[in-house]
């Protein structure tokens, strides 16, 4: 990766967090954080509306014993600012240069459908997060055609899978019935 997609990911990566720090000071929780934020309190293994790493993500945030939206959205601004990383390190393995990657990551931030599902403490960003890293990993194996890639590819499947399995599970169902149609 040359230096200056580097300065670019990096330059994006701090304005998409400072415009999160931004909204967290002048916004407050959306309804279903509240209910993210209260399973921290009460850990179980699995919750009937979402995934358990959520229950133990708000366990650490509430760690705190903070109140500050900004130490509940921490998670998910590590997630964002993995989603920028990973977004431009997959824009430079598919062949495209500086501009490229800068039109990617300004298409990213001003997206308002990005904007909104990462700036809350949900199962979206992560996933959103997980599915970008393994599409990286799918892309370096077809790029390289070294099996590692791939491997770390379904480990990132994988964890995707078993800590957001929700998703996964919906997937798979809907591949199942397409295939039974067929």
């Amino acid at each position: 990766m040359t230096k200056s997609t580097r300065i670019i990911i990096i330059f994006f990566c701090l304005v998409k967090l400072t415009l999160h720090i931004i909204a967290d000071f002048h916004s407050g929780f959306q309804g279903d954080e509240l209910l993210h934020i209260e399973t921290g309190n009460h850990l179980a293994f699995g919750y009937m509306e979402f995934p358990p790493i959520i229950g133990v993500l708000a366990f650490i945030q509430n760690l705190f014993r903070a109140q500050f939206v900004l130490i509940h959205h921490l998670f998910p601004h590590i997630a964002t600012i993995l989603i920028v990383i990973y977004l431009g390190k997959t824009v430079f393995e598919l062949g495209g240069g500086s501009i490229a990657t800068a039109i990617t990551l300004s298409c990213l931030l001003i997206s308002p459908g990005f904007g909104g599902s990462q700036q809350s403490f949900q199962p979206v960003v992560f996933s959103q997060c997980f599915w970008l890293i393994s599409f990286y990993q799918l892309v370096r194996f077809v790029k390289y055609e070294d099996r590692k890639y791939l491997l770390r590819r379904r480990k990132c499947f994988s964890m995707e899978r078993d800590v957001f399995k929700y998703q996964s599970r919906f997937y798979k169902r809907i591949k199942l019935s397409l295939n039974f149609i067929e």
